[in-house]
């Protein structure tokens, strides 16, 4: 990893730790629902919410994504030790970090799973 992409990690680690941890406000009201962010600070912006955990990014860190989960949902760890498992490959993102329900992930750019059956699905 080069110097600057460490660099700019540390900094968002301790933007994550500082700033969006303290006054981030997520709630999981049902299971099967995905969870709701009542509070995000800026200048953080949401990229999506699952039934386990938000994902959100800084402007000034684009190639990275925070997941972070709310409290009280499991998976955290099973996550972290997949990451761990997949290693560094340029098919899967690569988690960068992982402390206390948030990963910082390596951002991929494209369409999701999801949304790609949701959109097929609405293109038939």
């Amino acid at each position: 990893m080069t110097e600057k992409k460490t660099s700019s990690i540390n900094q968002l680690i301790s933007s994550l730790e500082t700033e969006l941890l303290p006054e981030l406000h997520l709630e999981s009201l049902n299971p099967h629902d995905p969870v709701v962010v009542v509070h995000l600070p800026n200048p953080w912006q949401l990229l999506g919410t699952g039934n386990y955990a938000a994902v959100v990014y800084h402007q000034d860190h684009p190639d990275f994504v925070v997941k972070i989960y709310a409290p009280g949902r499991p998976g955290f760890e099973e996550e972290v030790e997949v990451y761990r498992r997949l290693g560094s490959h340029p098919a899967f993102s690569e988690c960068l970090y992982a402390q206390d329900g948030a990963l910082v992930l390596k951002r991929l750019q494209g369409i999701t799973l999801y949304d790609s059956i949701f959109l097929r699905k609405r293109g038939d």
